[in-house]
């Protein structure tokens, strides 16, 4: 991303972008993902939450439905 001129960010408030890499080895490592990309979007209502990983490939119908994912890859 940053060789499209992208930049880091070391604080949720100022990110334009969140990419949220997931693993769904177990039920409470989802609930995790799930609260974190809903802290992401208090925090900070204009971000682009990316979803991926393991939990939307294992679960793609459940992770559809997140309100807080924008893009679920």
């Amino acid at each position: 991303m940053q060789r499209h001129g992208y930049e880091t960010s070391d604080t949720p408030s100022d990110a334009d972008i969140a990419v949220i890499n997931s693993c769904t080895v177990t039920a409470s490592g989802d609930k995790r993902v799930i609260n974190a990309m809903k802290q992401l979007r208090k925090h900070n209502p204009d971000i682009v939450i990316v979803l991926t990983g393991c939990y939307p490939q294992a679960f793609p119908d459940e992770a559809a439905s997140i309100k807080n994912a924008d893009i679920i890859t």
